[in-house]
């Protein structure tokens, strides 16, 4: 595989995982609302405070993730910079805390609305 085929492979690899975390931050709230209709608890304040909570935790997760990676999609392109560059600031402990476990915290406080009288 040639460096070129292997850094498109690799720009493909993420956009597909843009897209699937994308979903997911987008598909949740709108799922936690359609089971709080169900339920009858969409006009309860516990419900309403679960989704604001949700909505604040994702909102700082997105906001880093676009800060991210802005950070390399926002740079001349014939630049120095590399996928190993990428990967490195990819892989750190910080950027996976605030990517996938605000998710999960959000998520928490979203069906804890569902669930738990506030």
């Amino acid at each position: 595989m040639t460096p070129d085929e292997r850094d498109l492979k690799h720009s493909d690899v993420l956009y597909d995982y843009i897209k699937f975390h994308l979903g997911l931050y987008i598909a949740t709230p709108a799922g936690l609302a359609i089971v709080a209709a169900a339920l009858g608890v969409a006009e309860q304040s516990s419900f309403r405070n679960g989704m604001i909570a949700l909505a604040a935790i994702y909102f700082a997760a997105g906001l880093h993730a676009s800060w991210t990676i802005a950070r390399y999609v926002n740079v001349s392109w014939e630049a120095d910079r590399n996928w190993a560059d990428f990967g490195k600031q990819a892989s750190s402990c910080l950027r996976r805390l605030i990517h996938h476990y605000l998710y999960w915290l959000g998520l928490f406080f979203g069906l804890g609305g569902l669930v738990w009288p506030w």
